[in-house]
């Protein structure tokens, strides 16, 4: 699925350096993955390319890589733009923002003014929040945090960031329970947000009104139909 979404989004090749022991630049996926490793869909020094795709693995991939587009990350691995900014109609905001675990900073403006941004969660890859990057955002509540709250001072946050100084952080991945309506979803799953969007996208409506079957793996024609 990844390559297939790869072609869909971007299909550019890339020339940041491979982080994956097990991808050859042969490899007829060589491109997707080091596009999703860079876009915060993957994470790691292997990828295997030949593992089957579950149901919940798909829907992990496209709910990424729909927030990804609302990204633009520099070489360095620093967050230079969030492009869904302010209070406009724009469906495809996303209010809820995942921060790819790559990314090492956050730019001057980069969220500046997102009034619709509800929640981020923060990697602890991040060491250096600029000034006025979360500047107006003045719907965030919540931050997710990767680490602990002695990792999370330990980051350099420039002045003018007022709103993460009214948040409640969540430290170590701390997530709110997310209900999917699926009885074999449980709330805490990591796929459950992606289960959700999927729904909420009319991606998919399960496999019966009560079930998703996330374990299950996905043919060829599921995954070009989602």
């Amino acid at each position: 699925i990844l390559t297939f979404l790869y072609r869909a989004y971007s299909s550019h090749s890339t020339s940041m350096k491979n982080p994956f022991s097990d991808v050859k630049s042969s490899d007829y996926y060589y491109n997707a993955a080091l596009w999703a490793y860079e876009k915060g869909m993957v994470t790691g020094s292997t990828f295997g390319g030949d593992r089957p795709c579950t149901r919940a693995m798909a829907m992990e991939y496209m709910w990424k890589a729909d927030a990804s587009r609302a990204f633009h990350i520099e070489s360095n691995g620093y967050l230079s733009e969030y492009f869904y900014l302010g209070d406009g109609d724009d469906d495809t905001v996303v209010p809820n923002v995942v921060i790819p675990d790559h990314v090492v900073g956050i730019y001057p403006i980069s969220l500046y003014y997102c009034k619709r941004l509800a929640s981020v969660t923060i990697p602890t890859s991040v060491t250096t929040i600029d000034e006025r990057a979360f500047e107006g955002c003045n719907g965030l509540t919540d931050v997710y945090y990767e680490g602990s709250e002695e990792q999370w001072r330990a980051i350099d946050i420039a002045p003018n960031n007022d709103a993460l100084l009214k948040v409640t952080i969540h430290y170590n991945s701390e997530k709110q329970p997310v209900e999917t309506g699926f009885t074999d979803v449980p709330s805490t799953a990591d796929y459950a947000e992606a289960v959700k969007w999927a729904v909420d996208k009319g991606v998919t409506a399960g496999t019966s009104a009560t079930t998703f079957s996330p374990d299950s793996v996905c043919t060829r024609g599921q995954i070009v139909t989602f």
